[in-house]
């Protein structure tokens, strides 16, 4: 059993303690949580609602915020502690995160807003990861083939709908189809060597074929992918896809961390068979597998 609110206590002390050095998430990561940068990266922001990078930013600012109401140290040495390269960066994001600049924030003596000298606790940590209840069946999937188009994706530029949009009306096109095979959407997992939190990912769209005999040529422009056997946590999405986004934060931020389940370095994806029907949202149906460690 994995207790992720420990691995993100103990990353969150981590930062604490290097606020004043150059850190990134690949290093808590691998340092403090030892978790996959890609599965820390989804808990943490999901669980804390920033990034890694962005929470690093939020704390320095909040600790320079206390220590410009609290000390007379001088700002250009605050900011340079803070890791800004210059008092007129350090300025800029002070203002837009506290609403004003350093020196009329220094005059109110106004205190930070995020908690600026205790980090988050377990027990916080855990209060956070609140949400719906949505329990997840195990269940092994034997290896399977899909033939369909890859693109990239990032979280800041979602291109996903672009890419099924291209997809779907070429789907008749791919020979072999499995019948009740169903589409999926493949999000393919990252090198954590190469991965930053900014990383786009290779998305994967298509639709299951037969995976007896001599496999047939994808059409122009496609390309096809198997996925080998291995165990899923499955997850039941109902409803429109508008709300997919709070299926997702509640896999991440509640049940994964209750969990305690080991999560594989391994591709998640989405499935749509006959049970999804976007003209009848109250009806419909579509199911995301999240791998398992064996």
């Amino acid at each position: 059993m994995v207790d992720y609110f420990e691995r993100l206590h103990r990353a969150v002390l981590f930062i604490e303690e290097r606020l004043n050095e150059d850190i990134g998430f690949r290093e808590v990561a691998a340092e403090a949580a030892y978790v996959s940068p890609w599965h820390f990266h989804r808990i943490f922001e999901a669980v804390l609602g920033l990034t890694v990078t962005e929470y690093i930013r939020e704390r320095r600012l909040s600790v320079a915020a206390l220590r410009l109401v609290e000390t007379e140290a001088r700002v250009i040495d605050i900011a340079m502690d803070a890791r800004y390269d210059s008092q007129e960066a350090f300025t800029r994001a002070f203002k837009r995160r506290f609403g004003l600049p350093p020196g009329r924030y220094r005059e109110r003596g106004v205190k930070a807003s995020l908690p600026s000298r205790e980090p988050y606790t377990v027990k916080a940590l855990r209060a956070m990861a609140g949400g719906m209840v949505m329990e997840p069946r195990i269940e092994r999937k034997e290896a399977f083939s899909v033939v369909g188009l890859a693109g990239k994706s990032s979280q800041a530029d979602n291109r996903i709908p672009a890419l099924w949009a291209a997809f779907l009306p070429r789907a008749g096109e791919v020979p072999r189809r499995k019948a009740g095979g169903g589409s999926y959407g493949i999000c393919e997992y990252l090198d954590p060597s190469s991965m930053s939190e900014d990383s786009e990912w290779t998305e994967f769209v298509g639709v299951e074929v037969e995976d007896e005999g001599e496999p047939a040529a994808p059409p122009a422009g496609m390309v096809r992918k198997t996925l080998p056997g291995r165990r899923y946590a499955v997850f039941t999405h109902k409803g429109a896809l508008d709300s997919l986004g709070e299926t997702y934060d509640y896999i991440y931020k509640t049940y994964i961390p209750r969990s305690g389940l080991a999560l594989a370095e391994a591709e998640d994806f989405e499935l749509y068979d006959d049970r999804f029907t976007p003209a009848d949202p109250a009806n419909s149906r579509m199911f995301i597998y999240i791998p398992l460690a064996d």
